[in-house]
């Protein structure tokens, strides 16, 4: 698109600038089942991996389809949140979804945040307050 621009009395256009926003990492807890929707995948997943700083890591896939999987993360440890990338594949191995996301203890989940997209459940949370206590 373009945008007049006045320049004394002539008009002349100007190519507007598209600013991609920033969208909040889903966090993932580590050593936790954690459960994601998806959007935009056309098959359904059937394996799952974790690249945790250039390095891979396996994550078991316990169940999924085209709009929700639920994966068991290993224990990682750490000693503040990690950014990764979880990959998604289909039944050829192919990858059909990469999700930037961010790895955290059960004692890192600040559970009043609303900045970022958590993927545990119900039961998860109550877990993770009596381990953070």
């Amino acid at each position: 698109k373009m945008l007049p621009t006045f320049l004394g009395r002539k008009t002349t256009r100007k190519p507007v600038a598209r600013v991609k926003v920033a969208t909040a990492k889903t966090q993932l807890i580590v050593d936790c089942r954690n459960k994601l929707r998806l959007h935009n995948v056309e098959e359904t997943p059937v394996s799952a991996l974790l690249e945790v700083n250039t390095m891979g890591v396996r994550v078991d896939l316990i169940q999924g389809d085209k709009s929700r999987v639920e994966v068991q993360l290993p224990a990682i440890g750490m000693s503040q949140p990690l950014d990764a990338k979880l990959f998604l594949f289909n039944a050829r191995g192919k990858i059909i979804k990469m999700m930037n996301v961010e790895l955290m203890t059960p004692e890192m989940v600040n559970l009043n945040s609303t900045a970022r997209t958590r993927a545990i459940t119900q039961s998860e949370c109550l877990r993770l307050l009596k381990l953070a206590s």
